[in-house]
């Protein structure tokens, strides 16, 4: 949550007000013209650029930094560049920057891609849960579990037959796979809450 106010904040500023940090660098009066249309024009893209900021921590957090070199490979060399050659051709100096939103979007898609294989990839790799119960601290053997997967999560509905003022303890055992991988410096832990 820090992250994207600290960006969006400082990134309405400028764009707001972009004359007081163009002339720091004492240009002549087009190049501040051009610089604070190219920054308004670039800014207009950071609501993309935070979610793939986020999604690239949980990248990293899980193991799969790979996810995130590609990401920025694809931005860089696959959109960005013939993004801005393609502009050049067609749009004025004011308005070539539009190369850098496209490429945000292009991040965010490819970001939005990854999570969701990154996602698959982690309800894959748990197993059903074991579920056993007690009823007044005797084992209960006839209970019924619902598994409902969602996009938030995983649902369990535990069916107990039994009478009013009962007290029933349940206990969930998830065996999760591949949880960690072992380096000889480092073991990353590949599993969030």
């Amino acid at each position: 949550i820090i992250s994207p106010v600290i960006t969006g904040g400082l990134g309405l500023i400028v764009c707001l007000f972009p004359f007081p940090v163009i002339q720091l660098f004492r240009p002549s009066e087009d190049i501040a013209r051009i610089a604070a249309n190219a920054i308004r024009i670039t800014i207009s893209g950071y609501p993309m650029v935070i979610y793939s900021v986020i999604y690239n921590a949980l990248f990293v957090a899980t193991g799969f930094s790979t996810y995130v070199l590609l990401t920025q490979i694809f931005r860089s060399l696959m959109i960005r560049v013939p993004a801005a050659h393609f502009l050049s051709g067609i749009l004025t100096i004011d308005h070539i920057w539009w190369f850098q939103p496209i490429s945000f979007l292009g991040a965010a898609l490819i970001t939005g891609l990854f999570s969701w294989i990154l996602l698959r990839k982690l309800k894959r790799d748990m197993d059903d849960p074991k579920v056993s119960a007690t009823v007044n601290g005797k084992e209960k053997t006839d209970i019924t579990v619902e598994k409902t997967d969602s996009y938030e999560g995983v649902k369990l509905k535990v069916y107990n037959s039994g009478s009013d003022g009962d007290r029933v303890v349940l206990k969930v055992t998830w065996q999760i796979q591949h949880l960690l991988n072992l380096y000889s410096d480092i073991a990353v832990l590949n599993w969030f809450p």
